[in-house]
């Protein structure tokens, strides 16, 4: 987490400071409503803009992650079959993984647009809940059965 830069971020809140004060207490507010707190902090800007740092280095530790995880594995050229089956299953395994820190966040940071997209199964990626949608997962049924045969 040593490329988060502490004043970058803070020049850049301070650059709406005259909105800041009104978002951090809405943002509290909101929370209180919905019961997560039981009052406002003293000091609600101080108390938001912690929060929002925690947030952001949270989600650059998460994109991070991902990219080292996606760039650690490489592609053999001359896979047989029966390999590519099984490195295709890891990359399913890792889209559904994506696909539920991708709802975390949706449903954490925009609950109405989570909503929205989860109805739809946009966050879904690589299956579908239709039946008859083709999907890499339903692709991916079909060739472990071809990917035996071929064996």
């Amino acid at each position: 987490m040593s490329d988060f830069n502490h004043r970058e971020w803070f020049k850049k809140q301070y650059l709406a400071e005259d909105s800041l004060n009104d978002k951090a207490k809405r943002y509290f507010l909101q929370k209180v409503s919905r019961g997560e707190i039981d009052t406002l902090p003293e000091d609600p800007k101080a108390a938001y803009l912690a929060q929002m740092v925690d947030r952001e280095k949270e989600d650059q530790s998460k994109s991070s992650s991902l990219i080292g995880r996606m760039s650690d594995r490489s592609l053999k050229e001359n896979m047989s079959p029966g390999e590519a089956v099984t490195e295709l299953n890891f990359l399913m395994d890792e889209l559904q993984n994506i696909s539920g820190e991708v709802k975390q966040i949706m449903r954490q940071t925009f609950p109405d647009e989570y909503r929205r997209g989860d109805a739809y199964g946009a966050f879904d990626f690589g299956s579908s809940r239709n039946q008859f949608d083709t999907t890499f997962e339903g692709i991916l049924d079909d060739l472990a059965s071809v990917g035996d045969e071929m064996e």
